[in-house]
């Protein structure tokens, strides 16, 4: 949900400037910098690094992703802070539940709509709604592949904001910061689930299990919980995730939005392919480029041509048969060079030298899973992530003090 205006306006992002505001009016009164120093040096130098590329004036996709990647690191910055500083570590992941409700809940609604449950357009009908992008994309096939995007634009992105949060959400309940009765976080955890099944993303299939794999493992052996308990929830999550996609293949309308069965068995018939089949491909008049097995080569190539600064961020996908190319290192390789990735790895290095706990570590561990077929640098997820790392998301604020000191 968006205003257009030069670029989206989002209401996080506005909600993340009155944060930003209120830091920097902090810092005047307290005379001195607000945020983490070490952390706002190494931003600092990534901004700078990711705009050598361009040549004269950058252009206008590279200039507004450039203001998502800024937007990404205030977004460390302040949500450190409010760690740090306030203690928001139980409200914080408390919101986090809270959104996991109604990102699940939507999730299995707009399912049902496209599925054709509702009619044969009402996902045109939500998409047409000044302010919305869209809740739903027609991809791959000429016909009987919509998939969810659930208020995204793509729908592996969507599956990761959905994946993150499933994670998330295990990992506040076993804090005692979700919901007192269990069933209800297995519930939320299974209903994300059956949500990413329905993106028809494999890497989103793929980064689920690894998300609640990886929030087991680290709630389990950090935070104590017994296997028991965990087995419980999951599988109680699992029966909740297999009833939701029944439900959503019993209603399912042939010829009415989305075939499920055709949406699978192209996905299934893909595997681990990094290529599509060619057969029917339409991807938005994009064309058999848009295949990471065709896209990845090219920005080997831009990497190889301009290895310092590499091609200027953005140009790939203004470039012809070229896009992004859905991989966290070819994106800063290619776009950025050497300078740009040495940059990035800075930030990491101090998020993860000076971080700690493991909620951060667990949100950490789900979003770097997705970077090998995905471009996160410009999600928020990524640099939220960052945040509760950083700023010991659920570390006692004692230990805190003293290992800063």
């Amino acid at each position: 949900v968006f205003v257009p205006a030069g670029i989206s306006w989002k209401p996080f992002l506005l909600l993340l400037i009155v944060l930003v505001v209120w830091d920097a009016v902090d810092g005047l009164r307290e005379r001195r910098w607000p945020w983490d120093v070490r952390a706002s040096i190494a931003v600092g130098v990534l901004l700078v690094a990711t705009t050598v590329g361009w040549a004269g004036l950058p252009e206008a996709r590279g200039a507004r992703l450039w203001l998502a990647l800024l937007a990404g690191t205030l977004l460390l910055l302040v949500g450190e802070r409010s760690l740090r500083t306030f203690s928001l570590d139980r409200p914080m992941l408390r919101a986090v539940v809270w959104s996991a409700v109604v990102m699940a809940a939507t999730a299995a609604v707009l399912s049902f709509a496209l599925v054709g449950a509702f009619g044969a357009d009402v996902i045109e009908s939500i998409d047409s709604v000044p302010g919305i992008d869209r809740v739903g994309k027609a991809t791959y096939l000429n016909e009987g592949f919509v998939a969810l995007t659930n208020w995204h634009q793509d729908p592996g992105y969507a599956a990761a904001w959905m994946n993150l949060w499933a994670a998330l959400v295990m990992a506040a309940w076993a804090r005692g910061w979700a919901f007192s009765r269990w069933w209800l976080n297995a519930a939320i955890i299974g209903g994300l689930g059956a949500g990413t099944f329905m993106t028809m993303s494999r890497t989103g299939w793929f980064g689920y299990v690894v998300a609640i794999g990886i929030a087991a493992l680290f709630v389990h052996f950090r935070e104590q919980v017994s296997w028991s308990r965990l087995l419980r929830m999951l599988g109680v999550a699992l029966a909740v995730g297999v009833l939701l996609v029944t439900a959503f293949w019993s209603v399912d309308r042939p010829g009415v939005g989305t075939d499920l069965a055709e949406a699978l068995e192209y996905r299934l018939t893909q595997g681990a392919s990094l290529g599509a089949p060619i057969e029917g491909f339409v991807e938005e008049g994009i064309g058999a480029q848009d295949t990471r097995s065709v896209v990845w080569p090219r920005y080997v190539n831009a990497y190889q041509t301009h290895p310092i600064s590499g091609i200027g961020l953005g140009v790939g996908w203004g470039t012809p048969n070229m896009q992004e190319p859905h991989n966290l290192g070819l994106q800063l390789l290619g776009e950025t060079g050497l300078l740009g990735l040495f940059a990035f790895l800075a930030v990491a290095y101090v998020v993860v030298r000076w971080g700690g706990g493991t909620i951060g570590a667990i949100a950490i561990v789900v979003v770097a899973s997705t970077a090998m077929t995905q471009t996160v640098l410009f999600e928020p997820t990524l640099w939220f992530s960052g945040a509760l790392y950083l700023g010991k998301a659920g570390v006692d604020r004692s230990k805190v003090h003293s290992s800063d000191a």
